[in-house]
């Protein structure tokens, strides 16, 4: 069961059975990179800041480079959508 369908079942389903829910940051991880996969460049551009680090930190490495380069563009955009309504 994915992490969505998890956070929508009904406390009563929850009550009768035994659950256990796991959501590891690889699962976020792997989001941000199939992200990455529909933007070649910024993808490119990535690698080549994290290629000097051993090659098992590197996907975590630009997980971590997509969410916060995301981040500050949200917070861009609804900065500027903010003073358009001033």
């Amino acid at each position: 069961m994915d992490i969505e369908k998890a956070t929508r079942m009904k406390r009563a389903l929850l009550d009768t059975h035994t659950v256990i829910v796991v959501a590891t940051i690889q699962a976020f991880r792997w989001k941000d990179i199939q992200k990455l996969e529909k933007k070649p460049e910024l993808k490119q551009s990535y690698q080549t800041i994290v290629k000097d680090l051993p090659v098992e930190k590197q996907q975590q490495a630009i997980a971590q480079l997509a969410r916060k380069n995301e981040r500050i563009i949200n917070r861009k955009q609804e900065s500027a959508k903010a003073s358009v309504r001033v």
